[in-house]
């Protein structure tokens, strides 16, 4: 395998002449299949997400190629909790990982193994790749590129083209993550479950001010605001105020939420 240099200026290029992660994704889809792949998605999760608000399905970029159909379904019956590739990001494995190699080399249970089936019989992901471009106290992230190409085909394009592809990837995760409007768009859903007087009670939580005096700087009484605390950490499986308050300021979370 070897990097297509010029392929990759060019595409540099492109990614810093825009502005928006839209716009820079657009320019990705555009390079994927210049390479020969299909179409893909993004995405990224806050650590929080996994580790407590895990009932908030993660929001996908995708290509205009790819299966809608498949992400419905997936968001809807929460297919992640079947991915191959979730369950090894988040142990760790940041490495690319081939679906059908997977399959094939008995390296998954059953559910995992229908979640890659159900893709490849019922909306035509035949092959695919998926590419981790993140993995720290911040959250998870990466692509997953699809072929319709048969086993043979796809792994003499894998050999040719996989290492640009990674580049391209990589690139795409690294410019828009130095953007800070780029969190924000993917846990808006995270965003959007905390209720206004439990962000108010984060937020005063987080100044480090003596939490027996928050009524001095809201409307909201010690003991209510002691209840509203209460009840987000039952919420949460019962967590330490310690803790909830480590997993909403991941990301700036508490900034993103004025």
């Amino acid at each position: 395998m070897s990097v297509d240099h010029a392929l990759l200026g060019n595409y540099i290029a492109e990614l810093y002449a825009t502005n928006t992660l839209e716009e820079r994704f657009q320019i990705y889809e555009k390079y994927l299949q210049l390479l020969g792949f299909e179409g893909a998605t993004y995405t990224f999760a806050a650590r929080a997400q996994w580790e407590a608000f895990t009932d908030i399905p993660a929001i996908f970029l995708h290509t205009a190629t790819y299966s809608t159909e498949f992400l419905q379904h997936y968001e809807a019956e929460r297919l992640d909790q079947q991915d191959f590739t979730v369950r090894k990001v988040l142990g760790g494995d940041i490495q690319p990982m081939d679906w059908r190699e997977h399959e094939t080399q008995a390296q998954l249970n059953p559910d995992e193994k229908h979640l890659i089936q159900l893709a490849r019989e019922d909306y035509g992901i035949i092959n695919a790749i998926s590419i981790p471009t993140m993995f720290d106290e911040r959250g998870a992230a990466g692509a997953s590129i699809v072929s319709s190409e048969k086993d043979h085909a796809f792994q003499v394009l894998k050999q040719e083209r996989l290492d640009t592809l990674i580049h391209c990837t990589k690139l795409f995760h690294d410019i828009n993550f130095a953007d800070a409007s780029l969190p924000h768009k993917f846990i808006l859903p995270l965003l959007a479950s905390l209720k206004s007087k439990e962000i108010v009670v984060l937020r005063y939580l987080a100044s480090g001010k003596p939490f027996k005096n928050i009524q001095d700087s809201t409307d909201i009484s010690y003991f209510y605001a002691t209840n509203i605390l209460d009840g987000m950490r039952n919420r949460l499986g019962k967590i330490t105020k310690d803790k909830l308050l480590y997993l909403v300021g991941l990301l700036n979370i508490l900034d993103q939420l004025k």
